[in-house]
Formats: C-alpha cells, sequence, structure tokens
C-alpha cells in the first residue's frame, strides 16, 4: 500500500512542480488532470475513496470505491440518455408550439372558456344590437313570407372578420330584401339593412363567400356561371363573371386565381389590376379530353374546390317560424328551414365547414287558448290549454361535429299573453340563423303576433344581430 500512496504522491508532486514553473504539461498528463476533475466533480464518494487511499485506509477505501462505481454507473446511465432527453425537450417544445398555434386559430370564446351554454335572448323583446329587417302586415304572410331562404356566413380566421348574408327568396309577398353583415376585428359592425336587393331566387342558385383578391366576395353559382357581389358597401354585382362547366370551379389558395373546365381545354380566370376584375382565359396547354381528367389535375395541383350544391340555395315560400299548437301536444318541435345553410371558416386561404343546428323548442308551461274550446258535459266550455313559455335550444359545431356552442333559452310568456291577460294570442318559434363564436354575436330569425283578435290581427317578423 506505502508503494501505491508513495507513487500518486509522486505523480502529484511532478505535476504540481510543472505547474508552479509554467512549464507545459505533455498531452497525456493534461489528459490525466482533466479525468480526473471530471471524476472528482461528478462523485464525492471518489474523491473520499481517493482520500483513503492516500491515508492508507484500505478499508474505508475499498467501500468507497464500491460506491463510487455504483455511483458512477448511475451517471453513466443518465449521460447516455442526455440525447434523448434533449430529443424529447425539442419534441415538448414543437407540441407546445403547435399548440399554441391551434388556440390562436380558435374563436376567443372558446380559447377564454366561455360557459357552455352562453346566455343569449330568443324572446322578441331581448336587447337587438342591431336589426338586419324588420316589417309586419295583417295577416300570416308577415311572418311566413318573410323569412330567410337562404344564409351564407363565413369566418375569416387570418383577419378576424365575420360576413353573413341572408337572402329571402323571390316571392311577391314578401316584406323583407336581402341584406349582408360584417364584423371586423375590433368588433366594428356594418350591414345594410332592408335593402331593394332580392338576388337570391330559386333553388338552382347556389351562394357562399369565397376569398378573392379583391376581398371577401359573395359568390352566386349556377351550372354555368359564377357571378361575384360586393358585400360591403353595397350589395351590388361585381363585373367579370366567370363561365362554368358543370357548377365546379377551383381556386388556387396562394394567388386567389381560378380554374374551370371549357370545351375540352382549362380555362384560367386571373385578377386585372387595371380592369379591377377577374377576367377569364382559354389555357391551350392545358387540355383535357373529359371534363373528368381536368378535375383530376386540378385536385392534383391541391386547388379548392367549389360546387354549386356546396353553397346554400334560396327555398321559395317555405314556412319554418311556427304557431304554437293547441290540443296540450307536449312534443318538441323544431324550425330546421334552412336545411342546407352554408357556414364555413377560412384558415390560410383554406376552407372548413360550421354548422348551426336546428332550433328547438319544448313547452315547459301551459294557459288558456283564446279560441279552442273542450265541451262540458253540461253545456259549458272550457279553454283548450295553449303553450305559455318554452325552452328554445340551438347550437353551434365545428368542421369536426363537435358541439362548440350551445344556447338554451325561455320565451313565450311576455309575449303570449293579450288583452285581460287569460287568453293566448298565437306564438312563433325563433331560429338562430348565424354565430360568430369569436365576436360573441348571433343572428335569429323571430316572428310575433303584436295582436290579436276575432277581427283583427298583426303580424310582424324582424332579423336581428345579438350578442352572447
Amino acid at each position: 500500500m506505502s508503494t501505491i500512496s508513495n507513487a500518486v504522491q509522486v505523480m502529484v508532486d511532478d505535476l504540481v512542480a510543472k505547474m508552479a514553473s509554467d512549464a507545459p504539461l505533455t498531452a497525456e498528463e493534461q489528459s490525466m488532470v482533466a479525468e480526473a476533475i471530471a471524476l472528482l466533480s461528478k462523485s464525492t464518494k471518489l474523491e473520499t475513496a481517493l482520500i483513503a487511499v492516500a491515508e492508507k485506509h484500505l478499508g474505508t477505501a475499498t467501500s468507497a470505491l464500491d460506491s463510487a462505481k455504483v455511483s458512477l454507473q448511475e451517471n453513466a446511465d443518465y449521460l447516455k440518455l442526455l440525447p434523448q432527453i434533449n430529443e424529447i425537450k425539442t419534441s415538448f417544445g414543437n407540441i407546445k408550439t403547435g399548440l399554441d398555434n391551434t388556440l390562436g386559430n380558435l374563436p376567443a370564446v372558446m380559447r377564454e372558456g366561455a360557459p357552455a351554454t352562453p346566455a343569449l335572448a330568443f324572446n322578441w323583446n331581448g336587447a337587438d344590437l342591431f336589426y338586419l329587417t324588420k316589417g309586419g302586415r295583417t295577416d300570416t304572410k308577415g311572418i311566413s313570407q318573410s323569412l330567410p331562404q337562404t344564409v351564407v356566413s363565413l369566418f375569416d380566421d387570418d383577419e378576424k372578420c365575420f360576413y353573413a348574408y341572408i337572402g329571402f327568396g323571390s316571392g311577391t309577398d314578401y316584406l323583407s330584401h336581402d341584406c349582408t353583415v360584417k364584423v371586423d376585428a375590433q368588433g366594428n359592425r356594418s350591414g345594410i339593412k332592408a335593402t331593394k336587393k332580392r338576388i337570391s331566387g330559386n333553388a338552382s342558385e347556389s351562394f357562399q363567400f369565397m376569398k378573392t383578391y379583391a376581398g371577401v366576395r359573395l359568390a352566386k353559382m349556377t351550372s354555368t356561371s359564377l357571378k361575384f357581389f360586393d358585400v360591403m358597401p353595397l350589395l351590388t354585382l361585381a363585373d367579370g363573371s366567370i363561365p362554368l362547366s358543370g357548377g365546379r370551379i377551383y381556386q388556387e389558395p396562394d394567388t386567389l386565381n381560378f380554374w374551370s373546365y371549357s370545351q375540352g381545354h382549362a380555362q384560367h380566370t386571373v385578377w386585372d389590376d387595371e380592369a379591377k376584375q377577374y377576367l377569364t382565359k382559354p389555357d391551350t396547354d392545358k387540355n383535357f379530353l373529359v371534363e373528368a381528367n381536368f378535375n383530376d389535375w386540378a385536385e392534383q395541383q391541391n386547388f379548392i374546390l367549389f360546387l354549386q350544391g356546396g353553397g346554400c340555395s334560396g327555398k321559395s315560400g317555405q314556412e319554418s317560424l311556427k304557431s304554437a299548437p293547441h290540443g296540450g301536444s307536449e312534443e318538441p318541435f323544431s324550425s330546421n328551414y334552412i336545411s342546407d345553410a352554408c357556414h364555413r371558416i377560412l384558415i390560410n386561404n383554406r376552407y372548413v365547414s360550421g354548422k348551426v343546428g336546428s332550433t328547438t323548442a319544448e313547452v315547459i308551461a301551459w294557459g288558456p287558448s283564446n279560441n279552442s274550446f273542450y265541451s262540458n258535459t253540461d253545456g259549458s266550455t272550457r279553454p283548450f290549454p295553449a303553450p305559455h313559455v318554452f325552452q328554445c335550444s340551438a347550437y353551434y359545431e365545428d368542421s369536426q361535429n363537435t358541439r362548440c356552442l350551445s344556447f338554451n333559452s325561455q320565451f313565450g310568456a311576455a309575449q303570449r299573453l293579450y288583452g285581460n291577460k287569460s287568453s293566448m294570442r298565437p306564438i312563433y318559434t325563433p331560429v338562430l340563423v348565424a354565430v360568430s363564436p369569436y365576436h360573441r354575436l348571433a343572428i335569429l330569425s323571430l316572428g310575433n303576433c303584436n295582436y290579436y283578435t276575432s277581427t283583427t290581427s298583426y303580424y310582424s317578423q324582424k332579423t336581428v344581430v345579438r350578442a352572447f
């Protein structure tokens, strides 16, 4: 043992002398010093072992060296894991970044943990931010023929803007006219209220919002053409109609230009800055034997497909706001008159679908009717029970058909009673038309009987914007 101790002491003395005289150490000596320092810094037990050797305590040295061996083995395993740990840290960083980006794309009402059932008034006298249409007359056509037939909405996630178009078809008895609304990122609202324009005609015309070089526009598609309407400040027809074949057109997401098929070749629709409109020209370098070949080519380019059937078509004369039934029926009923409404979200010039579900109303309280009676056995009569208070429900879904927002509200009592407060006038179920979760805004179509007697009645309809 003394021999080892002497050898260690000679080596240490030699190294100390060289360092004191500023003499350079050999490469081997430098390596030995580096390893000794590294080992000593990693294990106090190893340092204890070396001291014990120097002090000739062999038993203590053996025990400390055994402990140091275990410690070093554990450290070695840890060192082997370092590259994997770094990879895991990188992966978690990417996951966090992706999650932040995903949350950033979600509407504010979802990011900030809004209640699962936000408060939204469905009753006629609720707090309207502003109305889009409003009218009335002395017969039920004031309601049944003044209802939205075409509903299209778009939330532009890049600009944080919400657009909605409500069309009323081509019926001659309609009191309301087509309207649009836009809400920008700051919540500023602008809309066209009850204009004389009516562009939604019938089921052969399909409407949807499209992002174009000139901004978001309302597109009207048929099987043979596509026309654009400026959303603001007026709902006016823009120049540059695009001829179509089969009611389909493709868009380049980067340039916002369009491709379509015509008579054996592709036609390219490009924005012209000078003319301030889209111009369509045939591309004779891209010939296709049949339209199906052109469609295959366009899909391979990852273009966006717009179909005539992908929008919402006008449905003339379809009634939706229904008078509550007499006779005590407790079955809930719904107002699902817009079965193909087109609700979309635009993210990085790509479209995903949303959905506003049918508005349902369930009777939760009953009262006397005003004109329907039971006959009693003694010859007297008593009124039928009539719905008095409703529980109204609707929902908004995202593109994965996951219910994001659910709306529930009672309505009916205040607008149901009339006269001596013992009888009731007809009541009409509200309809949730469109929703912007980001702005916490909803568009509703509401019907009401302002007064009702055996000889005179007055019915009203309005399309309004409300907050939730």
